[in-house]
């Protein structure tokens, strides 16, 4: 794919048949065509005219507080604003709908009715479970192109998926990954965003019941949920807008939630050697046991971030709090930095750098949420360790956009500050043109 080609931006073109209207002429099973769109199935009920996408759907009234909802609140869910009326309009200009990050929900706890069961239904199911498989499932280990490194206990190819069988919310979950990998893979497909819309809402329905009533019998595959639903809300992040610039609040309250989900299943599944989360945790055990990813020695490079612009703080709300919450966002920073550069497998930077709205402080993404100029400079240096992964489908040129967006909203004083992760672009920049663009999708994944 060219270097300037995003995957969701071409128009895609509609597939000549499809199992909706060869159903419709027939009643014999309708032939499959070979590269056939995925058609999503109809919903038997309709929204409400107001409030967030996810209490429309629901049919339920919604508070419409602002940036996130009191339901969405309560289950550490996304919540978006595509409708505002008079009364609401001034407080959306402050975090505007990005309907690229799409992902209204049926929460578990209400009796809004399901999806209908159909042949057409069955048939996509298994489209995508059998793109999830053979192709979705290999690119979740996080392998380098052109690695040697094979996954012997196959945890995301086989074992999440005999795990799914006995749990919806992980079933849809997975169905839902699919159909994003294939509007990733394959952007003349239109509908596959629409199945993955479907699929995300029964999923973080399911899933939302899952953690109200967590057991031995569900904890593990309510993490392994929350892994696929953060796969997810990152993946969005290659198409939302960005201008006016606003910081990537819903990817970084999600995580944290998982994080959350995670905490609370492990009481169940800590002495469980079954337990797919436990042996997936044994790949990147620092993620559990984080503190070396936060000594003060990790951030002696990184301290002009914290030192200026100037000795005063000018214009900035300054305590005990907020120089621990950035320190430690640094020595973060600094700690993943040094893995780099030690030579530590990819896989497992990566999944580190997946894990930073969890693993940092609650008062860094505080910071961010108001848009301090530092914490925007903090962010963009993470998403600069970000541009060594744009091999990876779901993580794309996520890093170079937001270091590009947060570099436009920044006055001239805190430009300096941005020395290391413009550099990080440049490097993008240079290793594209080497490659003169031929690195399409499938090679990458």
């Amino acid at each position: 794919m060219p270097e300037n080609e995003t995957a969701t931006d071409a128009r895609p073109l509609r597939s000549h048949t499809s199992i909706r209207d060869s159903a419709a002429r027939t009643r014999t099973p309708p032939e499959v065509p070979e590269h056939r769109g995925l058609k999503a199935p109809r919903r038997l009920h309709t929204k409400s005219r107001t409030g967030c996408q996810r209490c429309r759907a629901r049919r339920v009234k919604c508070n419409e507080a602002h940036p996130v909802c009191g339901s969405c609140q309560r289950y550490q869910l996304p919540c978006n604003y595509d409708r505002h009326n008079a009364k609401t309009a001034g407080e959306a200009k402050k975090s505007p709908a990005q309907a690229d990050e799409d992902t209204s929900v049926i929460d578990g706890s209400t009796d809004a009715p399901d999806y209908p069961e159909s042949k057409q239904r069955r048939l996509l199911e298994l489209r995508l479970l059998h793109h999830y498989t053979t192709r979705t499932s290999v690119t979740l280990n996080l392998i380098a192109p052109g690695s040697t490194e094979s996954n012997p206990l196959e945890l995301w190819t086989s074992d999440v998926p005999i795990l799914a069988f006995n749990n919806d919310a992980l079933l849809n979950i997975m169905c839902a990954i699919a159909a994003l990998h294939t509007a990733k893979s394959n952007p003349r497909d239109l509908d596959a965003i629409d199945v993955y819309r479907t699929y995300l809402d029964l999923a973080l329905r399911e899933h939302s019941n899952d953690v109200a009533h967590l057991t031995k019998m569900n904890a593990d595959a309510a993490c392994i949920t929350s892994s696929l639903i953060r796969v997810a809300a990152f993946a969005v992040l290659q198409e939302r807008p960005l201008a006016p610039y606003t910081p990537p609040m819903q990817w970084l309250q999600m995580t944290r939630g998982g994080g959350n989900v995670f905490e609370a299943a492990w009481k169940f599944i800590e002495d469980d050697d079954s337990a797919i989360i436990l042996r997936m945790l044994k790949r990147t055990p620092i993620i559990k046991d984080s503190d070396p990813l936060f000594q003060e020695s990790s951030r002696q490079g990184l301290l002009h971030l914290i030192q200026g612009p100037g000795t005063e703080h000018a214009f900035e709300t300054w305590s005990e709090k907020t120089e621990k919450a950035y320190s430690s966002t640094l020595s973060y920073i600094g700690s993943v930095q040094s893995a780099i550069d030690g030579g530590e497998k990819p896989q497992t930077v990566c999944r580190i750098l997946l894990m930073f709205p969890y693993l940092v402080q609650k008062g860094f993404i505080d910071l961010v949420q108001e848009r301090q100029p530092r914490a925007l400079v903090i962010l963009a240096h993470y998403f600069g360790l970000l541009t060594r992964f744009k091999y990876i489908w779901f993580i794309g040129d996520t890093g170079s956009r937001e270091i590009r967006a947060i570099r436009a909203v920044l006055s001239e004083e805190w430009q300096k500050l941005m020395a290391w992760p413009l550099q990080m672009l440049a490097e993008e920049s240079f290793s594209a043109s080497c490659r003169h663009g031929n690195l399409g999708v499938d090679h990458a994944i």
